[in-house]
């Protein structure tokens, strides 16, 4: 086995609430060692800071603050096998 070949296979979708120092340090480690990629992560985050640098790893952002009138319109979407948020 390559030592760059995923450990697990995880074909499910993957949402990352914020992105900070844990977040972004985990990132990568998660395409290396999952398989996944770009386009079955979302990062929800409440403001613009490090946006680009999620959107650097090709990942869909949403900028919105959750709350608890909110976080069910927010992350539904997300959740959802069939569409992307």
């Amino acid at each position: 086995m390559n030592r760059n070949d995923p450990q697990v296979q995880f074909n499910g979708r993957l949402v990352l609430l914020g992105f900070g120092s844990v977040g972004q340090a985990v990132l990568p480690l998660l395409f290396r060692h999952l398989g996944l990629t770009p386009d079955r992560v979302t990062i929800v985050k409440a403001g613009e800071h490090k946006v680009d640098e999620a959107k650097r790893h090709g990942v869909h952002v949403i900028v919105q603050a959750l709350t608890k009138d909110n976080y069910r319109s927010v992350l539904d979407p997300c959740c959802r096998p069939a569409t992307s948020c």
